[in-house]
């Protein structure tokens, strides 16, 4: 036995292992197989709405459009051009208070229960 208690791995003369499938880069990954496909099918979203969709990484989802732009099996899209996720507005008091009506900064103030200087700032 070699240190650590596990065995050493017979290798033949080229260095691989015996009974080991030799790595090939194209060699097919599930996770990376689903990213690719939900690439193809809209490569116009960002890599978190696709990662999410395959159920895999934003890396992969990042490596699979790489290869895919590289192969010109999709057009290489800025990101700032891609759809992302759509996020609901975050709850404000002022917004609130000024859609109800108030429209002075005190009234706004008052409605919402803050600051006139946190009233000017919706």
């Amino acid at each position: 036995m070699a240190a650590g208690g596990t065995t050493a791995r017979a290798r033949s003369p080229d260095g691989a292992r015996h009974g080991a499938v030799p790595w090939n880069p194209r060699t097919p990954r599930r996770a990376s197989r689903r990213a690719a496909a939900e690439l193809r099918r809209d490569p116009a979203r960002s890599d978190a709405m696709i990662a999410a969709a395959a159920q895999v990484g934003h890396e992969t989802v990042n490596r699979a459009r790489r290869a895919l732009e590289r192969l010109g099996v999709i057009e290489a899209i800025p990101v700032p051009e891609r759809a992302q996720r759509p996020r609901p507005p975050l709850p404000s008091r002022t917004r609130a208070a000024i859609e109800s009506g108030a429209s002075t900064p005190r009234q706004v103030a008052d409605a919402a229960d803050v600051s006139c200087n946190r009233a000017g700032r919706p």
